[in-house]
């Protein structure tokens, strides 16, 4: 009857054992890879610029991603204590100085990306309507465009809430029967208007108008009432708009002339789409 022979188990450190060699072959595949990950980036050069970006916009992405400010806080914290201990734990003639540089720069980037947007929100960001409503507001045309197709005129309005002591910008849509045709941006009008809060998304995952809304300033969208008053015209630029309005008519000169030439072209080829219309 065959016999199996007991495992020994050495007690002195024996160099030539191999289970005291897997801590040492696991210390060294670490090295290697750190190794390995400095060589790269001192390869790299100039190539690292764009991974630069990609830390900053992988900040950005992360402040929307987080669900409150306090997770902010705690990331960036976060970078910031990671970026320092690499500093800390750096010494003179030290290994592997170019990834301790890129992991000092990328934590800082991510830092620096949801700071960035969260200022850009508290600055930009405007605060929408409590509830719908509908009232009258008089205010200065911001912006004016055309939708024929839709078969309305959008408005952009700035105008001063008295009940809340705020001045807002909210957009609304006008029937071109209710428009007068001397309204253009710059003009100061008078209109009743159904104003609502700018919608959620409607499921997980859909395009968040609020959002898109709170970056674009606006603090509520709606349809307006009846006709639109004019109360004062706009008012013409000074040297710099009328400048700027000789530069830019000589490129919509241009654009008319290459539409009607594509046109030209479209009817000049429509008789040989026809060729086989005839038998």
């Amino acid at each position: 009857m065959a016999t199996r022979a007991a495992v020994i188990v050495p007690i002195v450190d024996d160099p030539g054992d191999v289970a005291l060699q897997q801590h040492w072959r696991k210390a060294w595949s670490l090295s290697s890879l750190a190794g390995g990950a400095d060589a790269w980036l001192d390869r790299a050069g100039f190539d690292r610029a764009p991974w630069l970006a990609t830390a900053l916009a992988g900040g950005i992405v992360a402040w929307f991603a987080l669900p409150s400010p306090i997770a902010w806080i705690v990331a960036m914290a976060g970078c910031i204590l990671l970026a320092s201990a690499t500093v800390a734990l750096t010494r003179p003639g030290d290994d592997y100085v170019h990834l301790r540089r890129a992991v000092v720069a990328v934590a800082l980037l991510i830092s620096a990306g949801i700071a960035l947007v969260w200022i850009r929100s508290v600055v930009i960001g405007a605060e929408p309507i409590a509830r719908p409503q509908v009232i009258w507001l008089e205010g200065k045309v911001l912006e004016r465009e055309n939708q024929p197709a839709q078969q309305r005129v959008r408005l952009t309005l700035a105008y001063r809430d008295a009940e809340a002591g705020l001045a807002r910008k909210v957009r609304v849509n006008v029937a071109p029967d209710d428009l007068d045709p001397g309204i253009a941006e710059g003009a100061h009008v008078r209109l009743r208007a159904r104003l609502m809060p700018p919608a959620p998304p409607m499921a997980p995952g859909a395009y968040n108008f609020a959002r898109a809304a709170w970056f674009a300033g606006l603090s509520a969208t709606g349809t307006a009432i009846g006709p639109v008053q004019l109360i004062g015209s706009a008012t013409p630029g000074g040297t710099l708009a009328r400048r700027a309005t000789h530069l830019v008519r000589p490129r919509a000169l241009a654009a008319r002339r290459l539409r009607r030439r594509h046109r030209r072209g479209i009817c000049q080829r429509r008789p040989w789409r026809n060729l086989g219309r005839g038998r």
